[in-house]
């Protein structure tokens, strides 16, 4: 079972057509299986301020403490 990811900052890991890579999106809402994101630059584009994503897309987000977490190097 995923994750609950509402109410957390995501990192997305690999650019798409809305999202770009390293950068920071608001997840207000999961679902299960598709989230909805905070997205209000696409209110000039397209007149709305939030978006449901797809649970395909779910791989393409972590979590900013994720992100920020340092990596360990095996010894």
């Amino acid at each position: 079972m995923k994750k609950n990811i509402a109410y957390k900052t995501l990192v997305c890991v690999e650019s798409s057509q809305l999202f770009e890579k390293n950068n920071f999106y608001y997840c207000f809402a999961d679902e299960g299986y598709d989230f909805w994101i905070h997205a209000p630059w696409l209110e000039q584009t397209l007149g709305v301020v939030q978006i449901k994503v797809s649970g395909d897309c779910r791989e393409q987000f972590i979590t900013k403490d994720q992100f920020r977490r340092p990596k360990v190097l095996p010894r």
